[in-house]
């Protein structure tokens, strides 16, 4: 023994020295790795049984650096629990199980009480730094004790605010999504085309724009109001004209909306005709997640406050979506039957918690005092345990909650779900102060019932530690049944006969109580007893009387004088020396005094003294507590069988004020019950939920998903943050070095599993996915720094954190991390255990891309992005809307597919028109707005077409020209080119489907070219509109399988030329064969 104690305090000394060198590094989670594999080595369970220093030191480092892995807020330094109690909290964690086995057992409790005290020294000194900024964004504003949690005060308070709803909040984050509109970066007055007629040669094409531009902005772009105000409020009935300024207008219009698209969205999510469906889906909360850490990251936030902050706005989202459920109900609820029961199991839930604390801060006080009392009788005791080790926890500092003479108690609570004050109540309240907190700002009843039901679901959340009321009460016991049994230890080293002697004395009184509440029940019942219930009661009663009782001793003596019997004998010969004789009752040994027995005797007698008088108390206590448990069932056939007899009778009020041996184990009853009506409560709310606010309660519960992988992805960054300000994140190479070898894989994904898993949320994770997951995320940490950050500004560093924390949340939710429910030791994605968030990476990814392509300006891109996220928007919104119906999702026409319908149609001219740097550039979207090259097609394959249509070739015929001048007149043959642009109408005819056209003309270029015969006068033509204007029918033959026509026609138009410096009008006609080519313009209609 010694030396396997000497080689342990070798090797413990020499792993030490290496741990502590550790702690030097400032890579967090690098050195913490190895100080817990050195550590856990040291932790030697035989070692700290025997209160070795080395091996409590290497616990106490084993716990604190857990504890930094597992700390819900900013560290206090102040542990709340012990040694023993990391046994439960650690059960799941197998990586750490695995690395520090002695984690699994416990240690006397003075042991674990060192480790604590050690554990805390080595916290303050870790305490400090990077990490414990994150925890501060992350858990900023929240309450730090139930008192506070549950505060009816700060509540009231709240109410007195209208809502902000998620989708407000976001329309205030999206007003940060866009750096141009921050930087007022919109455009200016850039290089506008300043040639417009260069991109046509005739006017044809200018009514064809003109008439593109009016249905674009009169008549389709108005039925978005929301989206393209801009545009609508400057051009709404417009009188086109082609100019350079009404182009360049129209154009700084566009981009001015378009640029804004990015705020205006969550308009979107509040129309029903759009996506606000899409509320009551987790998508909402995901476009409010992204529109916020962008914001965030727009203002030059480092991505480890962005994404605690975005949690932190989530949940103030998530607590006014609550907010507005409560509202909602205490509107239209309080009147029904659901709601009234709601209050009753109130009132209910209420009085039992004020009966446990009550028993629980008595009992504290008790025990505090008889500690007091016992010093005073033996000053010369060594210290006594010190009560505030385990019971000085905020959590258990519930009197402003519970206590009597507390002002806005929760006893205030059923008056408030109620909307009214009680006068009798409010009498008691006897201030300036509590006039002005209860009638200072005017409070309707719908606000106070609200504030009553937030307080009510509280009762049993887990937004505070993750702990319900129930659980604080239960923790609170176990930890003063553990302050109980560490005073009667010591209680017991300094005077083990008088503890004992006052324990079989409370037994005794407990057994005289039990039996007068039996005798006293029998009483109450003996009209309606049979005669086997009269002797169930008898028999009971019996079973403890003082004959019986006292046989319990003797039996406990006579099996005690058997097991002890070696013991007995070592003691038995120095006794006879003193005249003293063990006989089989040991009666006296239980009255022999000690006080003048050698040191060595005195201790062994003692101590058989000491097991005899335990033996004693468990036989009584257990034999009391199997007669509690059947005249217990008894009597409760007997209310079940006679529900209108007297309630509490004998037995009733005997267990409500029970004292049991079994220090406090009355209240694990109690706590019992409580906790089924807390679930009683919850159940009712959901039930008033879906019955009288479905709509909004979904969409406030489809916050979850949103909020678990902000806070996974935040829990991710704290485990990778370095000390060092330089190098911010754990390195490549370094998480390659933990990952190769095998303990230290072990420990590093211990740490990571129990910070991500410290969120109740999550269960148990997969080794092998969060080795993924630390890979991916560690490499995208390192790229988030521009190269050369010196040379050139960051101008998209937002997007590239913006983009590291999507990225991050999508990962979370698609690789295999958790258990899978379905097949036992098998992992899946979040997003197949929840197929309703199949669609949140995809839509964040388009929404991220859309964010980012309006600005770096690229708007042809980001109008291809917002389609496509409308697209899956509105898929989305059907199937929202089909769940919430019951149905199919439909396909039929709304509002929603008008707008994809205008953005298809019309984004990408609008996208190209922003985009547009130069004059040529602008002429090439106009003239797109035409009909392409090749559309000459369409008339030969189409039974029927309509359009505006130009022709290019040569024609031969007589042309008659009658002037105001005899010599003008002429009659004569001749060939000329053509241009003419009218409209055509085309169609098939005959088996071979011949195409032919009936094409009628009012304009032709060419004609200003026609051969003219020679003359002795001077004329000279104009290049005129009235010269080009030359109205004409024409039938063309459409040859197969070219552009090409063969065509016959008559053309009239006047002809104003100057003769001699004077014009004159030429009235002519023309009669001819043609031949050229089809261009057509821009088809009207098709069949």
């Amino acid at each position: 023994m010694i030396k396997n104690k000497i080689v342990f305090l070798v090797i413990g000394t020499y792993i030490w020295t290496s741990v502590l060198s550790a702690q030097t590094v400032n890579n967090a989670i690098f050195r913490d790795v190895k100080l817990l594999i050195g550590a856990g080595e040291a932790v030697n369970m035989e070692a700290l049984l025997e209160a070795d220093t080395t091996a409590i030191k290497a616990a106490a480092t084993v716990w604190a650096i857990l504890e930094e892995y597992d700390i819900q807020k900013e560290s206090d330094g102040i542990l709340n629990d012990t040694w023993n109690g990391l046994t439960a909290k650690y059960a799941k964690n197998t990586f750490i199980t695995e690395l520090v086995p002695a984690i699994r057992q416990e240690v006397p409790e003075d042991i674990a009480l060192r480790i604590k005290h050690e554990a805390e020294k080595i916290i303050s000194d870790r305490t400090g730094g990077p990490r414990q900024e994150i925890l501060a964004d992350l858990f900023s504003g929240t309450a730090s004790s139930p008192a506070e949690y549950l505060s009816v005060n700060n509540t009231l308070e709240k109410y007195k605010k209208p809502v902000l709803l998620p989708m407000q909040a976001m329309q205030l984050s999206a007003a940060g999504s866009n750096r141009n509109i921050i930087d007022n970066g919109l455009i200016t007055q850039a290089n506008i085309i300043s040639g417009l007629f260069m991109f046509v040669l005739d006017r044809a094409k200018d009514e064809v724009i003109i008439n593109f531009l009016d249905r674009l902005v009169n008549k389709e772009t108005p039925e978005f109001q929301l989206l393209f105000p801009t545009v609508i409020t400057e051009f709404r009935n417009t009188d086109f004209s082609y100019s350079n300024s009404f182009i360049g207008r129209l154009r700084e219009a566009f981009y001015e909306d378009v640029q804004k698209l990015t705020v205006r969205l969550p308009l979107l999510m509040l129309q029903d005709e759009y996506f606000r469906p899409l509320q009551a889906d987790p998508v909402a909360y995901n476009l409010l997640t992204l529109y916020s850490m962008i914001g965030l990251a727009q203002f030059g936030m480092p991505v480890e406050e962005v994404l605690p902050k975005t949690n932190r706005y989530l949940f103030s989202s998530y607590e006014e979506a609550t907010k507005e459920v409560n509202l909602i109900l205490a509107e239209t609820a309080y009147a029904s039957g659901q709601y009234q029961a709601l209050i009753t199991q109130t009132e209910t839930v209420l009085g039992q918690m004020k009966d446990i604390y009550l028993a629980l801060y008595k009992a504290e006080i008790a025990l505090d005092n008889g500690t007091k009392a016992f010093r005073q009788r033996f000053p010369n005791a060594p210290p006594a345990p010190n009560l505030n080790d385990f019971l000085a926890k905020p959590d258990y500092q519930l009197g402003v909650l519970f206590g009597e003479d507390q002002k806005y108690s929760l006893n205030l609570v059923p008056q408030l779900l109620r909307g009214q004050l009680d006068s009798t109540y409010i009498m008691g309240y006897n201030t300036v102060d509590d006039f002005d907190r209860l009638f200072g700002a005017e409070q309707t009843p719908q606000q106070r019932r609200a504030a009553g039901l937030e307080l009510v679901k509280k009762l049993n959340g887990v937004w505070h530690n993750d702990q319900s009321m129930a659980e604080i009460f239960r923790a609170w016991q176990r930890d003063l049944t553990r302050a109980g049994l560490a005073v009667d230890k010591w209680m017991q080293q300094v005077d083990f006969q008088g503890v004992m002697l006052r324990a079989l004395r409370a037994s005794d009184r407990k057994r005289e109580r039990l039996a007068t509440a039996i005798v006293d029940d029998k009483m109450m019942w003996k009209p309606r007893l049979n005669q086997e219930q009269k002797l169930m009661f008898d028999f009971l009663a019996n079973l403890i009387s003082p004959e019986n009782f006292g046989n319990t001793d003797d039996l406990t003596a006579s099996e005690f004088f058997k097991e002890h019997l070696n013991e007995l004998t070592e003691v038995s010969g120095p006794l006879m020396e003193r005249g003293i004789i063990l006989d089989p009752s040991l009666k006296s040994l239980s009255s022999l005094p000690t006080n003048d027995l050698p040191g060595e005797i005195k201790g062994k007698v003692e101590q058989l003294q000491y097991q005899l008088g335990a033996a004693k108390l468990d036989r009584r206590t257990n034999l009391l507590l199997s007669v509690e448990k059947r005249v217990l069932n008894l009597d409760t056939t007997l209310y079940s069988r006679h529900p209108k007899q007297q309630y509490p009778g004998p037995l009733q009020t005997y267990m409500n004020d029970r004292e049991t041996a079994s220090p406090y184990a009355q209240l694990v009853t109690k706590i019992d019950s409580l906790q089924s009506s807390l679930v009683g409560v919850q159940d009712q709310l959901k039930l008033l939920e879906r019955t009288f606010a479905a709509s909004s309660s979904r969409a406030r519960d489809n916050a979850r998903p949103a909020l678990q992988t902000t806070r996974l992805a935040t829990d991710l960054l704290y485990c990778f943050r370095n000390n060092d300000l330089q190098e911010k994140w754990l390195s490549p190479r370094q998480l390659d070095t933990l990952l190769d070898g095998k303990q230290t894989k072990v420990a590093f994904l211990g740490l990571i599993h129990q910070r991500l898993t410290a969120n109740q949320q999550v269960s148990f994770l997969s080794a092998d996915g969060l080795s993924s997951l630390a890979q991916m995320t560690i490499i995208d940490l390192h790229e988030l720094q521009p190269k050369d950050t010196a040379a050139v500004r960051d101008t998209m560093g937002f997007y590239r954190k913006a983009a590291f924390a999507v990225n991050t949340l999508n990962r979370i939710l698609e690789l295999p991390l958790v258990a899978d429910p379905q097949q036992p030791r098998h992992y899946t994605s979040l997003i197949k255990r929840s197929p309703k968030l199949e669609k949140i990476p995809e839509i964040s990814n388009q929404a991220l891309d859309f964010i980012y392509y309006i600005n770096i300006k690229d708007h042809s891109k980001a109008i291809s992005s917002l389609i496509r996220l409308f697209t899956n928007l509105d898929l989305n919104t059907r199937e929202s809307l089909a769940i919430q119906k019951g149905k199919k999702p439909g396909t039929g026409k709304s509002k929603r597919k008008e707008l994809l319908h205008y953005l298809q149609k019309y984004g990408d001219f609008i996208a190209d028109l922003i985009d547009a740097r130069h004059k040529n550039e602008v002429k090439t979207i106009l003239e797109e707005i035409a009909d392409p090259p090749g559309s000459s097609r369409i008339k030969r394959t189409h039974g029927l077409t309509v359009g505006i249509n130009a022709y290019l070739g040569v024609t031969y015929g007589r042309e008659i020209w009658n002037g105001d001048d005899d010599e003008l007149d002429r009659d004569f043959s001749a060939l000329a080119p053509t241009m003419p642009i009218g409209f055509a109408v085309s169609w098939l005819q005959g088996k071979k489907h011949s195409s032919f056209s009936a094409f009628v003309s009012l304009l032709d270029i060419g004609s200003l070219f026609t051969y003219q015969p020679s003359s002795n006068k001077a004329i000279a033509s104009d290049l005129t509109f009235k010269n080009v204007f030359k109205p004409g029918l024409q039938l063309h033959w459409n040859i197969p399988k070219s552009p090409f026509y063969l065509g016959a026609g008559w053309q009239y138009g006047p002809q104003y030329q100057t003769f001699n410096g004077r014009q004159t009008s030429v009235e002519a006609h023309r009669y001819f064969f043609g031949l050229g080519i089809d261009v057509p313009i821009k088809t009207l209609y098709q069949r």
